[in-house]
């Protein structure tokens, strides 16, 4: 019993990690309908193109996204 509460515990929390992954997605294919991806919704300056490779539903630039995240500590 103890294992299937487990279980049970880990794939609502994985589901809830792709529903959320879908819709940082889902804002970015927004973004390039609108011609506004790959613009900090921080700064508006341009998100680096090797951020965007390696995270490309970025809303943020390295900075930004560095000051937002000490903000939240």
């Amino acid at each position: 019993v103890a294992s299937d509460a487990v279980d049970r515990t880990i794939l609502d929390s994985l589901g809830a990690q792709d529903a959320q992954l879908l819709h940082q997605i889902d804002g970015a294919l927004e973004r390039i309908r609108l011609n506004k991806y790959g613009i900090c919704i921080g700064c508006g300056k341009e998100i680096p193109q090797a951020r965007l490779e390696a995270l490309p539903y970025a809303l943020m630039c390295i900075n930004c996204a560095s000051a937002e995240e000490r903000k939240r500590r």
